[in-house]
């Protein structure tokens, strides 16, 4: 399914950069067929901020001598989007597949039945 964010594209392009610290840097062709290909997957753009949020997180943990580049494209971020989106479609399936009726459906269907008539 694909997301249908107007905003896909420049949301994370500017979510990313906000993170990087740099104002005036733009994302390179690569970067764009990530995210393409990320929306085109139905990776949900709440995904694709965490696991940004979350490959930064990293990088600041390190120590500052071996900060001395920069985070310079999403696909650093790759791996973090990708377990923060399968995280999420885990949760969505543990919530759809986890509610069981006390009933059959069969069940309740003629009980229904009955009582309407």
């Amino acid at each position: 399914m694909i997301e249908s964010c107007p905003n896909y594209f420049t949301e994370i392009e500017e979510h990313f950069r906000g993170l990087r610290g740099t104002p005036l840097f733009r994302l390179s062709p690569m970067d764009w067929a990530l995210v393409e290909a990320w929306q085109n997957g139905g990776i949900p753009l709440v995904a694709v901020l965490r696991g940004i949020d979350v490959a930064f997180e990293k990088w600041r943990r390190r120590p500052a001598q071996a900060r001395v580049e920069m985070v310079n494209s999403l696909a650093y971020c790759s791996q973090a989007i990708v377990a923060e989106a399968q995280a999420i479609a885990n949760a969505a399936a543990s919530t759809d597949g986890g509610t069981q009726t006390p009933f059959p459906i069969e069940q309740v269907r003629g009980f229904i039945i009955k009582n309407a008539a």
